[in-house]
């Protein structure tokens, strides 16, 4: 078909009635077509979704259980990739604190313990195997407790061992890089000749916004590693409970050295949100879906840093929300195909930004109150969001839940497809290429 031909005057049904538009799918012209703009999104979008993502050692053995729980991981990347973003910040934040911790125990060789170190011990690369108990993993908390006590030896492992087991491909990696400049390079450039931008590009935008971020904080941890180290000791873990005293004497939920991790403290918002997903979506994503305890890997969202979180880490979190949030308000003035499609956008972002601020205060507020509220109804002790909120009856906790989480993921969704939808009808200038002859300094 003819691109003259399909120019399509914005009048009854479109947002902008000066606007003309290219409708239908769009043979490349002389610029660009719909298959230009599909196939760079969807490359970009594949290429960051599955490079950035390193996740823990997989608890089902074998090729396959490996691919389908990275394809899983990678398509909830796809549509949520702030989330995937805040466990790599928040793994990184325990990795730090966790060498941290081993350096201010002054001891010969603790020095070499590091960020490598910390992060394949957080993902489950340590097994502990006591004579009266199956091998168990131990993250970085525990295996610094049960060496100050002298229950095992320090790991004399190198970062370099635990490097050869990483199964990085720098190549994909660096092929990434490649693409998500080069694209971001386009996308500015149209900008600065104030060409149309599609949703789908904001979109992918975004995604290069979260990858960034979260090649960052996983910088230093191992890739794709299927092997764990085995740890032995000579002492029972019945032994280690009973000389651990009060503190050990609670069931365990993943492993018996439960009782050494640390508890979120009453300022970590992010462990309350994490609560409420694996509330309501258990064994689906997050949580290590097996049967039998002590569970053989940790989940891949597993990380509370010992110490919580400083002012300036929750102030830098809120910063990287606002700058992810800000970049989807980017496309409030966009020009959508219909008039309900550009009022759903900016409801969308408004319900974002409403969510949050809201989920803000909601957690001061009862954090704050947490004590009397724990008093009253339920006459117990509580000082944190999470211990208030698991008070409550199981159903009155999904059912406040359930829709918030639910809502979102909708929205989310539906973002996410109204990105390929607005592709039908785009202005005709969506179609032109940047000419790159205006960036070069020329007589």
């Amino acid at each position: 078909m003819d691109f003259v031909s399909m120019i399509t005057p914005a009048s009854a049904n479109t947002s902008v009635s000066n606007t003309q538009f290219a409708k239908g799918w769009v043979n490349q012209p002389n610029g660009r077509g719909t298959w230009d703009i599909i196939q760079t999104c969807i490359v970009t979008l594949i290429l960051c979704s599955w490079s950035s993502l390193v996740l823990n050692i997989c608890s089902r053995k074998g090729r396959v259980s490996f691919l389908k729980n990275k394809l899983r991981w990678m398509l909830f990347t796809l549509f949520w990739p702030e989330i995937t973003l805040g466990v790599a910040y928040e793994q990184w934040e325990s990795a730090s604190q966790c060498v941290e911790d081993f350096s201010k125990k002054n001891k010969q060789g603790y020095e070499k313990w590091t960020m490598r170190h910390a992060f394949f011990a957080d993902m489950g690369g340590f097994l502990l195997k006591a004579p009266d108990f199956p091998a168990f993993p131990v993250d970085g908390q525990q295996l610094l407790y049960l060496v100050e006590n002298d229950y095992i030896p320090y790991p004399n492992v190198d970062s370099g061992t635990i490097w050869d087991k990483n199964k990085a491909d720098g190549f994909a990696r660096a092929i990434t890089l490649i693409q998500i400049t080069w694209f971001s390079i386009q996308c500015i450039g149209r900008g600065v000749q104030h060409l149309t931008l599609s949703t789908l590009e904001l979109l992918t935008i975004n995604m290069i916004f979260c990858t960034v971020f979260t090649f960052h904080f996983w910088n230093h941890k191992p890739l794709d590693v299927q092997t764990p180290i085995i740890l032995r000791t000579d002492t029972t873990i019945a032994e280690i409970l009973v000389k651990a005293g009060d503190r050990a004497r609670e069931p365990y939920k993943l492993t018996p050295l439960d009782f050494i991790t640390a508890q979120p403290t009453a300022a970590n918002f992010v462990a309350a949100w994490w609560w409420g997903l694996g509330l309501c979506f258990d064994g689906i994503l997050f949580q290590i879906n097996e049967k039998h305890r002590p569970v053989s890997t940790f989940s891949n969202s597993k990380a509370i840093p010992p110490r919580g979180y400083s002012f300036w880490s929750c102030f830098f979190r809120i910063l990287i929300s606002a700058g992810y949030f800000a970049l989807h308000f980017a496309g409030w003035n966009f020009i959508f195909p219909t008039t309900i499609e550009r009022k759903l956008w900016r409801a969308a972002m408004i319900y974002f930004m409403s969510l949050y601020f809201t989920y803000l205060v909601v957690f001061a507020v009862v954090t704050l109150l947490s004590g009397w509220i724990a008093r009253k109804y339920f006459h117990k002790e509580a000082s944190t969001f999470i211990e208030v909120a698991s008070m409550f009856p199981r159903w009155f906790q999904l059912g406040a839940l359930i829709p918030i989480y639910g809502s979102y993921g909708i929205v989310r969704i539906y973002i996410v497809f109204e990105g390929f939808f607005s592709l039908r009808m785009l202005p005709i200038d969506a179609y032109d290429s940047v000419n790159w002859s205006n960036f070069i300094v020329h007589f």
